[in-house]
């Protein structure tokens, strides 16, 4: 629990579990079976009730801590929970709840080795506390077994965003060395092409103004050379720049890379000439299957995913498909950008989850494939 301008937060803004730990709430029922059936027979005490009273509000205390809680503090709320499940089972028997909890709280554990002790230390726990009581068979499964697959469901789960958030690290910084990289690139080309020629330009220019008065006509032979000068310096920027647009070919093989090394089987399928392609089309091609093979990647938790670039019916066709988790998206900068690039050359993006299971997303982007304005001139640079 955490204190945010004056208000309580009970849990951390976690985009992986969102509400869920409400709902793993729900299993806390199974404590209060016995004071309901004690309830309905005229059994319940007093003090029988401020027991259940009393640990209820210490779990419930315990329980929103532990998203918050790390090293030491972990720890003792683990054991704290192992502690009322061993206490109270003899007196409730659906307090061996407490030691699911506990087990699960476990897996949140930084060192790996500590969490499979307390995993197993809260396992061992609960079956010494079945045995002592002399519990019948039907007890040890959800007493016993149930706290030990929880907690390494748990363990695996947290070793899985771990590792997520290596590849996002990893990624990110090999982006932003390649940004570096690209901007040097250009920077260095621009000057070693723009220092010689603007310099010329700047002399002819001054010689051009000094013979305006007194001979016009080797002013105005100046002012064509000044021409002459900045249009071969303008194509020369262009073709100096032209490596920062996306190629598709690259675009195919770094995805096929990305894909690999976050562990997600993939499949390409190219059914189109890339050569064929304008220079608008094939960058905007090549920058929507990096974002959408990043985005699978990085949020999908996918573990196969097929790519389909095709030409069909004077169509490009770009589809990106994955068995991941699906679910409502939300268009960050990234997909923005992309319908932008899409629509500005008359393309059209289509993003829906597949209504066969309920998993996994499909991008569509369709782009026409008859010769645009755009592809025709390759003027500037889209963006």
């Amino acid at each position: 629990m955490k204190m945010d301008r004056g208000q309580i937060r009970l849990l951390p803004a976690d985009h992986q579990t969102g509400p869920m730990p409400l709902a793993w709430l729900l299993f806390l029922m199974i404590f209060f079976i016995d004071p309901a059936v004690r309830w309905r027979e005229g059994l319940l005490t007093i003090p029988y009730t401020l027991t259940i009273s009393l640990t209820t509000v210490l779990f419930l205390l315990s329980y929103f801590r532990g998203f918050w809680a790390k090293g030491g503090e972990l720890i003792l709320i683990i054991g704290l929970q192992a502690l009322l499940g061993t206490v109270l089972t003899p007196l409730n028997p659906g307090a061996a709840v407490f030691f699911t909890y506990a087990t699960s709280f476990a897996g949140m554990v930084e060192r790996r080795g500590l969490t499979i002790a307390l995993i197993i230390g809260v396992t061992t726990t609960a079956a010494l506390t079945a045995y002592l009581i002399s519990a019948p068979p039907h007890f040890w499964a959800p007493a016993v077994g149930l706290p030990a697959l929880i907690g390494f469901v748990n363990l695996q789960a947290a070793q899985a965003r771990e590792a997520d958030a290596q590849l996002r690290l990893a990624y990110d910084q090999i982006e932003h060395l390649a940004a570096i990289a690209e901007r040097e690139r250009i920077a260095r080309d621009l000057h070693d092409l723009l220092g010689h020629t603007l310099s010329l330009i700047t002399l002819k220019s001054e010689l051009a103004r000094k013979l305006l008065d007194h001979s016009p006509e080797r002013a105005a032979t100046e002012v064509q050379e000044i021409e002459g000068v900045a249009r071969r310096a303008l194509h020369e920027v262009r073709e100096a720049i032209s490596g920062y647009r996306a190629k598709l070919h690259d675009e195919i093989e770094q995805s096929r890379l990305l894909l690999e090394a976050a562990g997600i089987e993939s499949a390409f399928t190219v059914d189109l000439e890339i050569e064929r392609i304008g220079r608008a089309t094939e960058e905007t091609l090549a920058l929507a299957l990096r974002e959408g093979v990043t985005n699978v990647a990085r949020h999908s938790r996918a573990r196969s995913c097929q790519v389909h670039l095709l030409e069909r019916d004077h169509h490009y066709l770009l589809e990106i498909e994955d068995d991941g988790i699906g679910g409502e998206v939300i268009e960050g900068n990234g997909l923005s950008g992309m319908r932008e690039r899409v629509e500005v050359i008359g393309g059209s993006i289509d993003l829906s989850t597949d209504t066969r299971n309920g998993r996994g997303l499909r991008l569509a982007i369709s782009l026409t494939a008859t010769t645009h304005p755009l592809n025709a001139t390759a003027r500037g640079i889209q963006r």
